[in-house]
């Protein structure tokens, strides 16, 4: 049964699982508006208010709020400020927004602007009832229009604003505004909206390797002969191990297979076969331990673990104890385990087959 055996195609591909993580992140918006605003988390179809201004007539006083984004799903995902005007003077707005993956700051070319076929009532945020409801926000954020982004001047010296630089917003944040819905415009005098994607925002971590080790179980045992039968396992037209690159987690509790070597002659009463060769040795299993809580960083680690147990002279099993194929022996001793629970054994030409180097 080697490893390129049809047998072995089934798990021949699989590598060890590494699983993509994004790390819960606490957004940070600071933000005003030249008239008014709120900030929503929006994840799809749906969205969360993460800021609604309280005070629209004091936009020289930039607002702040914080938000826990959390979960690994980042597609769909964005923090969007809807900003609107009074039909008068200037239109802008101002913002910063962070999170542990970095900063975007308005004026920023991945801080992009809409226009919205939305006509706006001239309405404070904090007005009773709420100004945008919650239907009316859903209809603003569903009738986005790509804009080119006007920059009216860094926070810190912008007429008619000044310098509002310092509360919050750095000097080279910039005043926008989406630029057609500037006066004169197809879309003046409606909602604008100013998004950036969550993936700008929030720490991807690199893959994290959940490492396999390779393990067996008992197949069989004689109790008039003392001797056992051992090895990876065959069921539902496929092996139940993985020599290449291990089938279980290291972190999982699972009992070492240990060897002495005895080169003691086979009992005429054991027969063999391709794969279940007699390998001249006794064995026994330790107690559960966890490879990589342990640790048992290397083979003699491993080892020494069985030696701990058992005495000197003792090591842990091998895949190829037995001459020929490999997979499977046959020898005295016996396991503490049933027949179904599989134990650790070593291989020593796989690099990715054990929870411990070679």
């Amino acid at each position: 049964m080697k490893l390129n055996n049809i047998h072995a195609l089934a798990f021949s591909a699989i590598c060890a699982v590494s699983i993509s993580q994004v790390q819960a992140s606490t957004i940070s918006v600071t933000a005003t508006a030249d008239n008014d605003f709120i900030v929503v988390h929006t994840q799809g179809n749906s969205f969360t208010e993460i800021l609604r201004s309280s005070d629209g007539d004091q936009w020289r006083k930039p607002q702040s709020a914080k938000y826990e984004l959390k979960g690994d799903n980042v597609k769909g995902c964005s923090i969007d400020i809807i900003a609107w005007d009074d039909h008068s003077v200037k239109q802008g707005v101002a913002a910063s927004i962070s999170g542990n993956g970095g900063t975007v700051l308005s004026g920023s070319a991945v801080m992009k602007a809409f226009s919205t076929k939305i006509p706006n009532q001239v309405q404070w945020a904090n007005a009773n009832p709420p100004y945008p409801a919650t239907a009316l926000i859903s209809q603003i954020l569903g009738s986005k229009i790509a804009s080119p982004t006007q920059s009216h001047g860094p926070v810190s010296s912008t007429s008619p604003w000044g310098n509002i630089s310092g509360n919050g917003l750095p000097a080279n944040a910039q005043w926008i505004w989406a630029k057609t819905s500037l006066y004169n415009t197809p879309y003046a005098n409606n909602f604008t909206v100013y998004s950036t994607p969550c993936g700008n925002l929030i720490k991807r971590e690199p893959p994290v390797e959940q490492k396999k080790g390779l393990t067996w179980r008992k197949i069989g045992s004689d109790p008039v002969t003392a001797t056992l039968d051992v090895g990876c396992g065959y069921s539902n037209g496929a092996n139940e191990c993985n020599p290449r690159q291990g089938d279980q987690l290291c972190t999982t509790k699972r009992p070492v297979l240990c060897k002495r070597e005895l080169h003691a002659p086979k009992p005429a009463s054991v027969t063999e076969s391709k794969y279940h060769k007699w390998a001249g040795n006794v064995v026994h299993t330790t107690q559960p331990v966890s490879p990589a809580s342990y640790p048992l960083n290397t083979l003699s680690d491993a080892n020494a673990f069985c030696e701990a147990e058992f005495g000197k002279g003792w090591v842990v099993a091998s895949h190829h104890d037995a001459p020929g194929n490999g997979w499977y022996f046959k020898s005295y001793g016996n396991t503490n385990s049933g027949q179904g629970e599989r134990f650790w054994v070593n291989i020593k030409d796989q690099p990715h087959g054990t929870c411990w180097s070679q």
